[in-house]
């Protein structure tokens, strides 16, 4: 476990895998409060930002001003996604 300054290095994939923890929990936690949307889409939204404000990109991609403007891009997609489809919203 490599430390910098007083925290563990955060990679893509932790983040990666905190967006996944993000989404599911936030679900379940909606479907256990009887089909409450705002949870699931708080799932996304806690989900894509992240990508917005603290970009990581794989380690066998360059990082250049593209690459990362493009990660922000994807969380961004990531919250519209959950803003606009209000998934399982019918349930």
């Amino acid at each position: 476990m490599t430390k910098e300054c007083g925290f563990m290095k955060w990679n893509f994939r932790k983040q990666r895998n905190l967006s996944i923890v993000c989404i599911v929990l936030l679900n379940v936690i909606g479907l256990i409060m009887k089909g409450h949307w705002i949870f699931r889409t708080l799932g996304f939204v806690f989900a894509g930002l992240p990508w917005v404000f603290h970009p990581i990109l794989p380690d066998n991609i360059e990082p250049t001003k593209k690459s990362l403007l493009w990660v922000r891009i994807i969380g961004i997609c990531i919250i519209l996604f959950g803003l606009i489809f209000r998934v399982g919203a019918g349930v």
